[in-house]
């Protein structure tokens, strides 16, 4: 609920979720009986299944978070999640991709998931988040104004994005494949048949590039755009 009133809903969505894994993790155990140690067990599984260090540092401040509000509120007196060290962040990885890299990933993306390849483009071309890009509905879209509509970014802003040509061509094969859906890229996970974190990592591992990320999407498109390049 702190979440729900305090955060965007972004935010929100991710608390959601990362609370019922953590849930998962200490079913039958008593809030006041778990141990620092045994939540480093469950950092370090996180860590071993390719987790960076700035997601468990998300999963700690969420844990911590919610043992202060029962602090708070008189319902413990304890804390473990406190006691658990910070991971160090590498903040300065920023990894772009080059046209050669960008020619390996349709290749395989065609091969794999040749339906998708839209939404690649969509990414490519418009640097939008993969969570807003998922999320995103057809009522803020104007091909016609050539405008994308992000009615709340990460920092609470409405934010637009210019349609250039090539996301305009994604944008239209994916109109001529919605089904009715109200979302771009066929909608909420029940309605997805692939989540687009898994296609894509496995995309990248089988092009033999398995440090890039969605995210590095982003980052390419603001060095061209930054370059006169889109």
């Amino acid at each position: 609920e702190y979440s729900r009133t305090h955060k965007v809903a972004d935010s929100y969505k991710g608390d959601k979720w990362m609370m019922s894994i953590i849930l998962g993790w200490f079913s039958g155990h008593a809030a006041s009986d778990i141990t620092p140690s045994e939540i480093e067990t469950q950092f370090n599984g996180l860590a071993n299944r390719g987790r960076m260090p700035a997601t468990l540092n998300r999963y700690r401040a969420l844990l911590s978070l919610a043992y202060s509000l029962a602090n708070r509120n008189g319902k413990l007196a304890v804390n473990p999640a406190r006691l658990v060290r910070l991971k160090r962040e590498n903040n300065a990885r920023v990894r772009f991709r080059d046209e050669v890299e960008e020619a390996t990933l349709r290749a395989k993306i065609r091969e794999l998931h040749p339906k998708l390849e839209p939404e690649f483009d969509l990414a490519n071309h418009t640097g939008m988040r993969r969570g807003k890009q998922y999320r995103l509905r057809w009522e803020n879209v104007s091909l016609k104004m050539g405008i994308i509509t992000i009615p709340r970014s990460k920092h609470g802003e409405r934010r637009y994005i210019p349609i250039n040509s090539a996301a305009q061509v994604a944008l239209e094969t994916l109109a001529a494949s919605t089904n009715g859906s109200p979302y771009v890229c066929s909608g909420s996970k029940a309605e997805r048949s692939k989540d687009p974190r898994r296609w894509f990592q496995e995309v990248a591992r089988e092009a033999r590039m398995p440090d890039f990320r969605w995210h590095d999407l982003r980052h390419t498109f603001a060095s061209r755009a930054s370059h006169g390049r889109r």
